[in-house]
């Protein structure tokens, strides 16, 4: 095991000699600073890519996000392999712009890149703000901003191991990019929500944050994002209305990915983590 800095050029350089693979999930996601998304997300990434050209490993893997398309429209609310990406605030244009390199990098032939872009996480080791969310249906009522009609996918972490071994040496997906999330149908907030409350044996009782309500957070967080500041949880309830899902018809084509962890199995593991 080597610990290193993916924004330190040296210590990236000394951690890819002699391997023949590099599974890239290293990334920042609610920094306190904006820039933080940017030195991590799209420098480290470029650090890593040339430190793999470098030491000619040429097979990556690279974990990204919904965010590089943003969300649903009325026209297209589900995500489909010819999504064009509208990547949605600065988290979304750092992993965007990551992605790209690996991909550019890839057709000037210098590397195998692969990029695997996830929903919604759930699964074993999950941050601590996962347990604060659990935690919020013992209360009287659940919070859910928007309606609760909002189409979102999720990714289990064990379906993303499973597709990243997939892919590793599948020649197929060099250059290509995949949605990986749940099959279809895919589930509403409300589905997520009551099938996480089912399985904590509590009543779904939910309190909607109206739409306007959202909007409104979805602008505080723009503006604080003009200072360089980044509000966890002021930047998710501006976005959580909104249809984030994707359909994985790409990936079960080109390399066999069935997501065997069901939204039911995801939230039994959520039961654990309160016991």
């Amino acid at each position: 095991m080597v610990y290193a800095d993916i924004t330190n050029k040296k210590q990236v350089a000394e951690a890819v000699k002699g391997v023949s693979s590099v599974f890239h999930l290293a990334g920042a996601i609610y920094p306190k600073h904006i820039d933080v998304l940017y030195k991590v997300n799209e420098i480290g990434t470029k650090n890593l890519v040339d430190a793999c050209i470098e030491n000619e490993v040429r097979r990556i893997v690279f974990m990204s996000t919904d965010s590089t398309c943003g969300h649903g429209t009325s026209s297209q609310p589900v995500f489909d392999e010819h999504t064009a990406a509208t990547p949605y605030k600065n988290y979304g244009k750092s992993k965007f712009l990551a992605e790209q390199y690996i991909l550019d990098k890839t057709k000037e032939g210098k590397i195998d890149g692969t990029s695997l872009r996830g929903f919604w996480f759930f699964g074993p080791f999950a941050p601590a703000r996962q347990l604060t969310f659990v935690n919020m249906f013992y209360w009287p009522r659940q919070i859910v901003f928007g309606n609760g009609k909002n189409l979102r996918s999720i990714s289990h972490t064990d379906n993303i191991i499973e597709a990243f071994f997939q892919v590793e040496k599948n020649a197929t997906t060099f250059g290509n990019w995949y949605w990986i999330g749940n099959d279809k149908p895919h589930p509403t907030v409300d589905d997520i929500y009551a099938s996480i409350a089912n399985a904590l044996n509590v009543p779904y009782k939910p309190f909607y944050i109206p739409k306007i309500a959202c909007r409104g957070f979805e602008f505080l967080d723009t503006i604080l994002g003009k200072f360089n500041y980044l509000h966890p949880t002021i930047h998710a309830a501006g976005k959580f209305d909104y249809d984030i899902a994707g359909d994985i018809d790409k990936a079960k084509r080109d390399f066999g990915y069935e997501p065997k962890v069901s939204l039911q199995d995801a939230a039994k593991e959520l039961k654990e983590m309160t016991t």
